[in-house]
């Protein structure tokens, strides 16, 4: 949908997923939508494609089997087609698919807008890149002479893999909105952008949901980036700093979406939610509370244990949390050390204390486990599920794969576990542990059985 007239014109896309498997757990591409705003702001003319999008109107010209209904909150599965893997997965026993709009719809979309001048792509998974591949290459049939930006987690964590294999224009390795603006101005074309030195979170605009006509959910960040360095996060390499928003801003925010949206629930995307929580996050929770804002609150994003104690919890419970998700990630105390001493098991035990007192069930809440760690023995992970069922949680295991950047990647190169030119393909969760890891798939199957 286009904004009033403009001298430039922008066409915003937010890519397929190729993938294994894929589920919509409040997936939104948060960042182009805070640039989609910010465009508008300043008077380009925007158009937006979500490939992602699971209510596109368009969606129901498939009939039946375009029209998947929604899971619990507003999370639900998305349309797929099956598609050829690439040759580096072939021995990987499993279907690939391309998650999200059918091809024809896509390229139906873009036949409708008018040539833009710059065509702006977001990416997330860096393992996700051959759909970016496909996505540049049809834009690059309607409009040929349009110059193409990659921006996202893959173009910052993988800047020149991005530019040499998917042929974008410029990739855009950090965040800011004034040098895209810049660049969409003609007043510079570097190849690689970089992080705006002057930056300020405060000037964000609101991110744009308008594009979508069927959603009942939107997300919201009170914080970017992290204060800890967990060995194979990449939080700190994306964000440098740690951030929070103003209270009163966030609430104006979670307000100002409310009033434009049939909302129902509301996830928050921070990394870092917890932190200084007596300072921050109690205070929207108790304006939550105060204004008695009628919403299903989640946290897919895992939260630090350390920091939940019944006071926030009950806070939690009354401000209608329905989904809590909790940062374990391993009972091993040398690994919880090495990879960075965020989180020790009593704090789990004590939090998990608190979120019961206050009244959360066991299916509101989930821990991460990860399993595939270099060096990490089987046991490991069957004591690890055994403790969380103990305490009284639902087990969400998470298959370890290496994030380029990472100390942790680092350190598996430099044992020789991978090549410094790892293809990203391999670092598809699915794939990384089938490879490096040691646990086979029966193995695989044996720690899933113990979680039912």
């Amino acid at each position: 949908m286009a904004t009033k007239k403009s001298a430039k014109r922008v066409l915003l896309i937010n890519p397929w997923i190729y993938d294994f498997a894929a589920f919509d757990f409040w997936l939104k591409p948060l960042g182009i939508l805070y640039l989609l705003s910010f465009l508008k702001r300043n008077e380009i003319e925007t158009y937006f494609i979500d490939c992602l999008d699971r209510h596109d109107n368009d969606l129901s010209l498939l009939g039946g089997i375009g029209l998947i209904k929604d899971k619990n909150y507003g999370c639900g599965n998305f349309h797929k087609e099956k598609i050829e893997k690439p040759d580096i997965l072939k021995d990987v026993p499993r279907n690939y698919y391309r998650y999200g709009l059918p091809l024809k719809i896509v390229e139906e979309k873009i036949s409708k807008i008018p040539v833009p001048d710059y065509v702006l792509i977001t990416s997330m998974m860096t393992y996700w890149y051959p759909a970016i591949k496909d996505i540049i290459k049809i834009v690059r049939e309607f409009f040929p002479k349009t110059k193409v930006i990659l921006g996202g987690i893959y173009a910052s964590l993988c800047p020149n893999h991005a530019l040499e294999e998917c042929k974008a224009d410029i990739v855009y390795r950090g965040k800011g909105l004034k040098k895209i603006l810049a660049i969409i101005r003609g007043e510079y074309f570097p190849s690689v952008i970089e992080n705006d030195s002057d930056f300020n979170f405060e000037e964000l605009p609101y991110p744009d949901y308008g594009h979508y006509s069927s959603l009942d959910y939107f997300c919201i960040l009170t914080s970017f980036g992290c204060p800890f360095r967990c060995t194979y996060c990449a939080s700190h390499i994306l964000y440098s700093d740690f951030y929070q928003r103003r209270v009163d801003d966030v609430i104006e925010e979670i307000l100002y979406q409310i009033n434009r949206g049939d909302y129902k629930n509301l996830a928050f995307y921070d990394d870092a939610l917890l932190v200084n929580a007596n300072k921050h996050f109690e205070k929207i929770l108790d304006e939550l509370i105060k204004r008695k804002i009628s919403l299903y609150l989640h946290s897919p994003n895992g939260l630090h244990p350390k920091f939940i104690d019944y006071s926030l919890a009950i806070k939690m419970k009354m401000a209608g949390f329905k989904t809590i998700r909790i940062a374990l990630e391993t009972i091993n105390p040398k690994r919880q050390y090495d990879t960075g001493g965020k989180v020790w098991n009593e704090d789990y035990v004590k939090a998990m204390d608190a979120l019961q007192r206050a009244g959360f069930s066991e299916e509101e809440i989930g821990t991460y486990l990860f399993f595939g760690f270099p060096g990490q023995d089987l046991e490991e992970v069957v004591e690890g599920i055994k403790f969380i069922k103990d305490q009284g949680s639902q087990v969400n295991l998470v298959e370890y794969s290496p994030i380029p950047g990472t100390k942790m990647w680092m350190e598996l190169i430099d044992k020789e576990i991978i090549p410094n030119n790892l293809d990203p393909l391999l670092q598809n969760n699915s794939v990384f542990f089938r490879k490096y890891s040691g646990i086979s798939e029966d193995e695989l199957q044996y720690l899933k059985s113990l979680i039912h």
